[in-house]
Parts: C-alpha cells; sequence; structure tokens
C-alpha cells in the first residue's frame, strides 16, 4: 500500500477526472477474515487459475476469493451497499490516487467523489477470533496482578538491641518500610464496585460513551461482570434505552436516557469523564427539532479542509442560545436581516446538475465561500457554547432563589458584553445560517448527480 511521507510536497490534480471519468469509486471495509483471504490471493494469484469476483443485487452482494490452499474451492464473503452522500451526508469524501509521472514525479490524482460504501459481513471466524482476543486480554490483566508477601510471617526473627558504643551520636533511625498496595484487591473493588451497580444503569453508561454492536457490548460487560441472565434480558432492554442503526448494527443511547448520566459513575476513567463532559455538551448545544435519524450519535465538526464537500455540523438555533426570556426585550429583532422574497436566491441559481461540468462548477462555488462559512460558524459556536452552559446551569436552580438570580443576572451580564463587543452578532449569525442552508443544498445537488451516474455505470 502505497503510503504518504512527511515533509514532502506532491502535485494534487483536483476536479479533473481524465482516464477515470468512466470509474466509480467505493469505500469498502474489510473484515479481518477478508482482508487475510485477499493477501493470500495476491501472495499465490500467479498459480491460481481462478479469479475473484463480486456481484450486486440490489444493496447486497457477495465477493469470492480462490483459497491458494484447496485451488478449486473459494471463500465467500456476503456484504452490504449503502450511499454515503445521501444518508449522511457530512461523511462524504474523494478518493485519491498515488502514482508515478513519466519524470518520476510522484502525483496525487482525484478519481472522484465517494459516495457509496461496502461493509464486509462478519464470519463465525471472526466472532471466534474476537473472542480470542478478549480471552488473551483477560489473562494479560491477571498476569498484572501483584503478589502481596504478609509481613511477619510465620518464622519470625528474633530481634537483637545493641546499645551504641560511648561516644558515637545516636543510632540512625530504623527504616520504614512502605506498606505495599495490592494491585489484585485495587482491580477487585473497582470491579466488584461496578458489578454491583443495576445492569440498566450499566448498559446507558457504555451506551453514553460510543455507540456499541451487540456482541462488542457483550464482551465489554464481561470485563466487568455479567450472568447468563442478563445476557438474555440484553435485546429487551437495548429496545427500551438504545436506537438501532440499521445501516451498521450499532446501538446508540436514547435521548431521555442521558438525564440518568451520573458523572461519578466508577466504571468511567479519567479519559471517560472528559469525553462523556465533551458529549453532554454537545447534547444540549444540539436543537430540539433537529432533524436526522434516531439511530445517529452526536458528532463532532468535520476536519478542516479547504475542498472539503461537506460543511460542518448544524448551527445551534438561537432559541436554545439566547432564550427571550432572559433578554427582556433586550434583542431588536430588526436587527437581523430578513428575506425579501420567500424562495432563497440558492435555490433558483442551482438547480439539478446535468453535466460533469457543471458538477465541477457548483463544487468550486462551494469551496468559494466554506472557509467564510468555517469562520462564521467557529466564532458563532463559541458564543453559544457558554449561554448552554449557563442555561445548563439556570434551570438546576429554584427560580427565586439568590443563586437563581445571581445566574440570570450573569446571562444578562454576558449578553450586554456581546452586543458590546460583538455589535454585529444578529448579522453574522444570520449569514451563517444562510451558508449552511446554501451549501447544503450544493452538497445534496453533488450527491444525488454522481448516485445518478453510478447507477448508470451498473
Amino acid at each position: 500500500m502505497a503510503a504518504l511521507k512527511e515533509e514532502q510536497s506532491y502535485g494534487l490534480s483536483c476536479g479533473k477526472l481524465s482516464s477515470a471519468s468512466n470509474l466509480s469509486v467505493l469505500h469498502v471495509k474489510l473484515t479481518d477474515s477478508a482482508l487475510r483471504a485477499l493477501e493470500a490471493y495476491q501472495n499465490c494469484k500467479s498459480n491460481l487459475s481462478c479469479q475473484p469476483g463480486i456481484r450486486f443485487e440490489g444493496n447486497q452482494g457477495r465477493i469470492t476469493i480462490p483459497r491458494p490452499d484447496c485451488p478449486n474451492e473459494v471463500r465467500t464473503f456476503t456484504f452490504y451497499l449503502c450511499n454515503v452522500g445521501r444518508d449522511n451526508p457530512q461523511c462524504s469524501f474523494d478518493c485519491i490516487q498515488q502514482y508515478q509521472s513519466r519524470f518520476g514525479n510522484v502525483m496525487l490524482d482525484c478519481l472522484g467523489g465517494i459516495q457509496d460504501k461496502i461493509t464486509v459481513c462478519a464470519t463465525d471466524d471472526s466472532y471466534q477470533m474476537t473472542r480470542e482476543r478478549m480471552t488473551q486480554a483477560e489473562e494479560e490483566t491477571r498476569s498484572r496482578g501483584a503478589i502481596v508477601i504478609k509481613l511477619g510471617g510465620r518464622y519470625r526473627a528474633k530481634r537483637v538491641l545493641r546499645k551504641p558504643a560511648p561516644g558515637i551520636p545516636d543510632a540512625v533511625p530504623q527504616r520504614r518500610r512502605p506498606t505495599p498496595v495490592n494491585l489484585a484487591n485495587t482491580m477487585k473493588k473497582y470491579v466488584s464496585n461496578v458489578s454491583d451497580r443495576p445492569y440498566r444503569d450499566r448498559v446507558i453508561h457504555l451506551l453514553a460513551l460510543k455507540p456499541y454492536k451487540k456482541p462488542e457490548l457483550i464482551l465489554r460487560l464481561q470485563k466487568d461482570g455479567i450472568t447468563q441472565q442478563d445476557k438474555d434480558s440484553l435485546e429487551n432492554l437495548l429496545q427500551q434505552v438504545a436506537n438501532l442503526n440499521v445501516k451498521d448494527g450499532t446501538f446508540t443511547l436514547k435521548d431521555f436516557a442521558y438525564k440518568e448520566i451520573q458523572r461519578d459513575w466508577p466504571g468511567y476513567s479519567d479519559g471517560d469523564q472528559q469525553l462523556l463532559k465533551r458529549v453532554l455538551v454537545r447534547k444540549s448545544c444540539q436543537p430540539h427539532n433537529a432533524t436526522g435519524g434516531s439511530g445517529e450519535t452526536p458528532s463532532s465538526s468535520p476536519k478542516d479542509s479547504a475542498n472539503s464537500a461537506s460543511p460542518p455540523q448544524t448551527i445551534p438555533s438561537s432559541s436554545m442560545c439566547l432564550p427571550k426570556d432572559w433578554l427582556n426585550g433586550m434583542c431588536n429583532s430588526s436587527s437581523v436581516p430578513t428575506s425579501t422574497s420567500d424562495v432563497p436566491d440558492y435555490l433558483l441559481k442551482y438547480s439539478a446538475i446535468e453535466s460533469q461540468e457543471q458538477r465541477q462548477g457548483y463544487k468550486t462555488d462551494f469551496n468559494a465561500e466554506y472557509n467564510e462559512y468555517r469562520d462564521l460558524h467557529s466564532r458563532i459556536e463559541s458564543i453559544t457554547r457558554r449561554f448552554t452552559q449557563l442555561d445548563a446551569e439556570l434551570k438546576q436552580l429554584s427560580p427565586g432563589s439568590a443563586d437563581y438570580k445571581s445566574t440570570h443576572d450573569q446571562i444578562l451580564q454576558e449578553y450586554r458584553k456581546i452586543k458590546k463587543t460583538n455589535p454585529n452578532y444578529s448579522q453574522e449569525k444570520y449569514r451563517c445560517e444562510y451558508l449552511h442552508n446554501k451549501l447544503a443544498h450544493i452538497k445534496k445537488l453533488i450527491a444525488e448527480y454522481d448516485q445518478k451516474q453510478l447507477q448508470s455505470w451498473r
């Protein structure tokens, strides 16, 4: 596999598909078994008469790879196909090919946008390998346990006290030995603290950190101890507190369950607590009427890229960040620009794409305004994050109390500071929302065009 070297510049041919215009690029996610089968075939393909093959049947299919040890037999792997650009428009990316020019220079060429993803399904040996890895990890954990030698054994040596010689200062005080720490008991205490908690709470606190597939969740629960009865009831419990993402088979925590999260959960490490804090902040910043599949998890903003084809995450609504009952009429609604037409101008300008040249023009327009959108989004997010934190504190206080009044006054003070230091906040927020909708519209048209091109190629 080609690798990019550090501190080396490469020429990038972006925007012209040239010889790759008749190709369709896909993102392929292999299992360990499928990868080993491909590597074994690559090493012995010159001695084999059979060829590997791939067959599509709607959104599913299968891959056949000859077996070097049995030339007349093949290994079959099933897969499913999903559209990345349509189902998750913030995760599309381009395929880059590395090659060597006729002058000997290493070049990079853009083969096109990846809109479809092939995910190879796991086989029985994949699950067996996962179990073996978990067993090996548990053995390594047990082998690291400390052996504690009890002080003062059965045969205690007789202590002899000798008086110091005349003229010699007091004897050196006896060195006090530190009491050894029993790591095994410490680990056992941690496990018992988690295993003694209700089974529902254990599942919720694991799903709060990241999505899990069911086999992965069972293996993780086994680390802290799990009974067969708990395993049998896991399916019903997941239906109550989690959403299933049918595309990758992962479970994500439902929104209402985040209210049951304990920040001082004994099963959390310091890193887990920091991750939980970021997750809860993102959840509080999401608007209540946000659109999206129920199986999606909170996601951070994408990496900064001038050629990125997807806008960052949705801007929180103004009602979430600057509630009207806080401002007491201080926010002048007339300062926010309003559209002079019911139909935005970008809907009239950007219609369905009919050619590759039109697609490239749309992407050029996208890249021209993406940096401005990213900067506006960053500034507005820094402002709204502070109000979100104060909002969360205010909701936990009793109305009429001294703490409630103090927090309320702090919110008003923060708002006055924003009006003074950034008087154009309303215009910038309107501009940011406008660019978000415009770039999302262009992105959607590009994804639809690429999908039609892929279907015509099939």
